[in-house]
Parts: structure tokens; sequence; C-alpha cells
């Protein structure tokens, strides 16, 4: 819950500053360009990787999701309107970059990466019908809407599949209430993709121009419109349908509006408000330990923490915050958290004192001892494929090995509610990811768990894979040949944020940020040194 503290300020504040106190604001951002059976296009990734920055500075939390296959598409479209429904007061961005056709009776599909479209009747099996955004959008019933198609790249599908006359998008059919949606062309008409080692499509660069702009969205658009018509000598003029009642701009943040090739003039004095109410956010951090030890924040020592506890801390004002934990041992353990408002954000100590080990007898020393040297593809001690060897012994390991198969044909990452938990994305961060999941989610059956609870080989130390741990399953195990891996995603243990986790495809590589709700499969790995 948010805790009001009234501040008098005597400051100068423009009036539209208030308007930040509106809403929550969320943005699904798509490019797709790497396209396995049609026509790969430049720069759709680009696209959406700048669009999703900006939004993100203009205050939406924003899901990126490019190259993406039909199944995943479809799966970040439920996401965003199950958040997006959370409230009725939120604001939604969705922005689509890459290949889009409308079909012979006038329907329009935004085409994914994996798509294999022999005739114009596999769209529905193959591709993403635009209208599913719209109607996903109407179920939402939030405050009002902004959808953007840059998806009118001309028609990529081959002769046969080809609607007779078909060029780009068709007009809309139907709308959600009060929402604007833009086309990057007019109905029917194609647009450019851009120019050869160009960093943006003339569209897409348009809306990096002027979508920071204050003031109303209609004014943002007829901006975007001059310029994109400007870019390309009148080829290309984009369409918009609206419904709007209601005031929406994309920049909260006050400011003097502009206009293309205008000279910037001195700014009218802002309204002075002589006071007012600042809202300030706080969430909570749930702390535990494996060994005890002295613990601070930002810091300042909060007390002691003993080993095999667990510290609530509660009114912690959002942001980026720093946790640390100095153990009587000497040395220390350090993490930084991220606090979001109303979120119980779980952060798990893992440090221990490692076990002494005896020295060996002098005969044993004298004879020597042999040191197995494993390479990648081979069976590891508790029978799994060994995918890695960093060389050395650092961190107590050398080698990580994956189970032969996989732990689950389909689980979720989360335990039925949505936590944020302090994670890694690099190697030797699995283990203690897991850790740290299982500590904030407790028992269940979901991906952290079912690797925990492995027993493989007479070894019990199986973990989730880390997001890079991971990718090296793929590129040394699943590229090779070995270990028995499926075409579809499989978990990481690495957080992608709040209701998202890290992904990866094992049919082309690509990682994304995967809702925590899905069931995807399970590989677990182990380290060990020989």
């Amino acid at each position: 819950m948010a805790r009001k503290v009234l501040f008098a300020l005597v400051a100068l504040l423009s009036i539209a500053q208030l308007g930040a106190q509106a809403g929550p604001r969320f943005a699904l951002v798509i490019g797709n360009g790497a396209y396995v059976s049609l026509k790969a296009l430049e720069n759709p990734v680009k696209d959406a990787r700048a669009i999703g920055a900006a939004l993100q500075e203009l205050g939406f939390s924003v899901v990126l999701k490019t190259d993406v296959d039909r199944k995943t598409m479809n799966q970040a479209i439920v996401a965003f309107r199950e958040a997006l429904a959370g409230n009725a007061q939120s604001e939604g961005v969705f922005y689509y970059a890459g290949h889009g056709v409308q079909s012979s009776k006038n329907a329009n599909y935004l085409i994914p990466v994996d798509a294999s479209i022999r005739s114009e009747s596999d769209l529905d099996d193959e591709a993403v019908r635009a209208q599913k955004v719209l109607d996903s959008l109407d179920e939402a019933r939030n405050r009002v809407n902004l959808v953007i198609f840059d998806a009118c790249r001309d028609n990529p599908l081959p002769a046969a599949a080809r609607s007779s006359g078909a060029r780009g998008l068709a007009v809309l059919g139907s709308a959600p209430p009060e929402t604007v949606v833009l086309y990057s062309t007019a109905a029917g008409q194609t647009a450019s993709d851009g120019s050869s080692g160009s960093r943006n499509s003339p569209f897409t660069a348009a809306l990096l121009k002027y979508l920071a702009e204050p003031g109303d969205i209609t004014r943002t658009i007829k901006l975007v419109t001059g310029e994109v018509k400007a870019t390309t000598p009148e080829k290309q003029t984009p369409f918009v349908y609206s419904n709007l009642s209601k005031d929406f701009s994309l920049n909260r943040r006050a400011g003097t509006a502009s206009s293309p090739n205008s000279t910037p003039s001195a700014a009218a004095p802002p309204a002075v408000v002589p006071s007012m109410t600042i809202t300030r956010a706080y969430g909570s951090l749930s702390v535990s330990a494996v060994t005890s030890g002295a613990l601070y924040l930002d810091g300042a020592k909060l007390g002691d923490l003993p080993a095999g506890s667990k510290a609530n801390l509660s009114d912690i004002e959002v942001g980026e915050h720093l946790l640390e934990l100095r153990y009587a041992e000497g040395g220390s353990e350090t993490k930084a958290v991220t606090v979001a408002e109303g979120v119980v954000v779980a952060v798990a100590f893992g440090w221990k004192k490692a076990a002494s080990v005896a020295p060996k007898p002098a005969s044993a020393a004298a004879a020597g001892s042999s040191t197995k040297v494993y390479k990648i593809g081979d069976t590891g001690p508790a029978g799994g494929i060994v995918f890695y060897d960093k060389g050395k012994v650092s961190d107590g390991w050398r080698y990580l090995e994956a189970a032969p198969s996989d732990q689950s044909s389909g689980v979720p990452w989360w335990n039925g509610s949505y936590v944020s938990i302090v994670t890694g994305t690099g190697l030797g961060t699995g283990k203690s990811n897991t850790d740290a999941i299982i500590a904030a989610q407790g028992s269940g059956s979901y991906a952290a768990t079912l690797c925990r609870n492995l027993t493989l080989g007479g070894y019990s130390d199986w973990y989730l894979p880390s997001r890079d741990e991971l990718n090296l399953m793929y590129v040394n195990l699943k590229k090779a040949g070995l270990g028995g891996f499926g075409e579809g995603w499989l978990w990481s243990s690495s957080q992608n944020s709040y209701n998202y986790a890290w992904d990866q495809s094992f049919s082309v590589g690509a990682q994304d940020g995967g809702y925590k709700a899905y069931g995807y499969p399970v590989r677990a790995c182990r380290a060990f040194t020989n």
C-alpha cells in the first residue's frame, strides 16, 4: 500500500505534472525480422527495441518480444490483457513491427517468425489475427489504448498464397472503446522497412522523434504523419482510426509543445502550485540467510540475521537498494534489489562456510591421485551430460552437467502468486537462484522445486539453470544433437521482471521473457569438480 506524506512545497511546478498520478501504464512491444520461411526484415527488431526504450522513459511498464513464434505472440497478448484488466484506469500501448498481410476476406494478420504459409488458408493456423489484439483490449476494459501496426511491409507470402491484389493491411473491422489504432501507412498500401543500413523504418523513426511530445495523442499523430510524408516524398501516409472521448497524452510530464521545423521559443512561466501532496510508494523485502550475519540496507545496519531465519522488512521506498549481509567469519555478500510498490521482494543470502577437508594420508599423497577430465558430451558423475568446462576449479566447481532428460513436459515458473525475486543470469548463479526462488515461494510443483527434488546418480544437488547456463545447454548439447531436447521453450531460474522469467527456445535459440504462469519444460543441471 502507498503511504502518503504531506510536504509543503513552494516551487515552480507545472499543473500538467499532476497527471503523473494517473493509472498504471503497460506496453507490449513486438518486433519480428528473422523469418524462417519468408523474407527477412532488417529493422523490426531495432524498431521494437527503440520504441520499448522510449515508452519506458514515458512511464510504461514494457514487455519486449523480438523474433518470436506464434505461441509466444499469443501468450504475450493474453498476458498484456491481464495486466491492463487489473486496473480500470490503466493505459495500454501495443506496438508491432514486422510482416503483416490481409486475406481475401479483409482480415489482418501479424506474421510470427516461424510461420510456414503455402496458401491463404494457412493464415489462421500459422499467423496471429490483428483483431485478437483489439478483442483482448476490449475484454480488459481499461481506460484508454494506443495500437500501432508498423506491419504493412509488402505482401511477403508466396504468389500462390496471396489474395488477389491484396497489399498491406485492410481497413479496420472493429475496435474497443477509447482506442486509437495507428497504421504505418494507409489501408491497402505498403510501408517501407527503411533503406539498407538505416537504423529504423521511416514510420518508427518519426514515432521516436515525436513520441515524447507533450499534448494530446491526436497532435502527436499529426506530427508523425507529416514527418513520414516528408521523408517518403508522399509515398507513405499513416492512417489512424480513433474513437477517443477522453484526453490521452503519451507524455504526462510538463513541456512546451513543438512542431516540425519550428524554432524553439522561450517557454511561458509555469503555473505556481503553492503546495501539493506527494505520494511516496513503498514495498517490502523478505530476507533469508543460510549463515548468520549483520544485515545492512543502503549502508545502514538493520540488525543481526540468525542463520536459517527470515526477516520481513516493510515500508521500503520503491526504487533501487543495496542489501548487504556481513558475516562473523569475515567477508560479506551484497544484493542489488529493485523494490516495487505493494510487492514483497524475496532476497536470499546463500553463502556458507566451506567444510574443512581432512588431509590425505601420506601414503595416498605419495602414491598420487588421478583427477578425471571431462569433455563436452561426456557422461557426468551423476549420469547427466557435461555441457560446460571452465578449465579450472573456482567457487567450488569446474563442470556443469545437464540431466539426461526433462523433469517435466510443462510446469509453471511460479507457485500461484507473483513475487519479485532477486536472481542472477550468469554462469554459476543457477543454484543460488533456485534457493532464492524456493525460499520466496515455498513448496509446490513448479520449475525450481522439480529440479531441487531431483535425485539422480546418488546426487541431490540439482538445480534450475540460470539464463546463461540454459543457453550453454542449447549451444553445446541441443545444437550438437545431444540430450534429447525438444523444440519448445525451457525455463531458466533467472527472473526477467515481476511477472516474467527468462526462457529459451530450443528450436531457434532465442531467449525471451516468459509469463511465469506458462507451462514450459524443465531441464535440471548441477555443478561439480571431478
